[in-house]
């Protein structure tokens, strides 16, 4: 017996999730398929910081404002979906490592149209007065409103909190498609069969082997994290965004998470004693005298897609009926996945049009 739904989805991530989402959110019908369970693939990181200044400048995101707003429903509507607490507002330092950085951080704050309250520079000595463990001689950007989430428990409870709402999900089952009769059938290997009048594809790295999809230029980066467990609780209150990112979360007062993505050209998918070392150089360079004092350390690895232009990529296949990607989210996947999400959908059933900047008709 067949299934019917309005939207199949391949891949449980932030992406997928997050178009599961927007589609109930417009009272329609999805199925979300997936070879693992929610939170086992790269956004399933153990730490990820939802901040809206980005890239070595601190230039702010593009469409930042729409992302916060959306993913901070989305958190906010799953979280009493989850024994524990998975995102906390608890802001996101980045302190200036050079004069350079310096006078970059306070440009960004008179160049780019800011919301209120969203941005503020710290002098040297309010840093060294309210932050002392960070190594700083020329003060830092406070992003007031950033988040830090604990990827993989979120993305359970997100899971869990779609299919309260109607989500079908289909996990641990490899899903087959085929295009026929002006329907995408969709089997897997469990013997469940879907049929649905539109396919999203939201595998995250896997897009990128994908034929499917081999003309979007799109390039997968590795990178690696490391959750440090201490002795006793940290003295911060604080996420930092500095040569990668130190996430923490005040429910977890003992342990931090210091990722970074850099690994462009990998052969292993596995963590390594080489990406720790890298690591703990970072560490050491923002909070001196954490890299030599921790009890424990678990490391994660993951696979981020990205293009050129460093914007997401969304929209239809440019031959293949009712078939759309969505992907290419890079760092900032928690920030603008579900505000993508969003602008997917209503093409999908408003026939609105895609932002030009992340439409897949631009690699067409």
């Amino acid at each position: 017996m067949n299934s019917a739904v309005d939207v199949a989805i391949l891949g449980a991530g932030i992406a997928g999730l997050s178009v599961a989402d927007a589609c109930i959110q417009k009272s329609r019908s999805c199925a979300v398929f997936d070879h693992a369970e929610p939170g086992e693939g790269t956004s399933g990181a153990p730490g990820m910081l939802v901040n809206a200044a980005t890239g070595r400048r601190a230039k702010k995101s593009w469409r930042a404002e729409d992302g916060y707003r959306s993913v901070y429903s989305l958190l906010s509507r799953a979280r009493n979906f989850s024994g524990d607490p998975f995102f906390e507002v608890n802001s996101v330092i980045r302190p200036a490592l050079t004069q350079k950085l310096e006078k970059d951080f306070q440009r960004s704050i008179e160049k780019y149209s800011w919301p209120a309250d969203w941005v503020e520079w710290l002098s040297k000595e309010k840093v060294n007065r309210e932050y002392p463990y960070i190594n700083n001689e020329y003060g830092a950007l406070l992003i007031k409103n950033g988040i830090t989430v604990s990827g993989a428990t979120f993305l359970k409870a997100c899971s869990n909190y779609l299919r309260s709402i109607g989500m079908q999900s289909l996990y641990r089952q490899k899903p087959d498609f085929e295009f026929k009769n002006g329907k995408w059938h969709i089997s897997t290997d469990s013997g469940s069969h879907f049929i649905a009048e539109y396919l999203v594809d939201a595998r995250g790295f896997n897009i990128a082997h994908s034929e499917y999809w081999k003309f979007i230029p799109l390039h997968n980066i590795k990178g690696q994290t490391a959750t440090f467990t201490y002795s006793e609780p940290l003295p911060m209150n604080s996420s930092i965004s500095s040569l990668g990112y130190m996430a923490f979360i005040k429910s977890k007062p003992r342990e931090l998470t210091v990722g970074s993505t850099y690994e462009h050209n990998y052969q292993s998918l596995d963590t390594d004693s080489e990406g720790l070392n890298y690591l703990l150089k970072k560490l050491e360079t923002t909070l001196p005298g954490f890299s030599n004092n921790y009890e424990s350390a678990m490391q994660w690895s993951g696979v981020r897609t990205t293009v050129p232009d460093r914007k997401p990529v969304t929209g239809p296949h440019p031959e293949i009926s009712n078939f759309f990607v969505i992907g290419a989210l890079g760092s900032k996947g928690l920030l603008l996945g579900r505000y993508v999400a969003g602008e997917l959908v209503n093409y999908i059933f408003d026939n609105k049009e895609i932002d030009k900047e992340i439409n897949s008709s631009r690699f067409f």
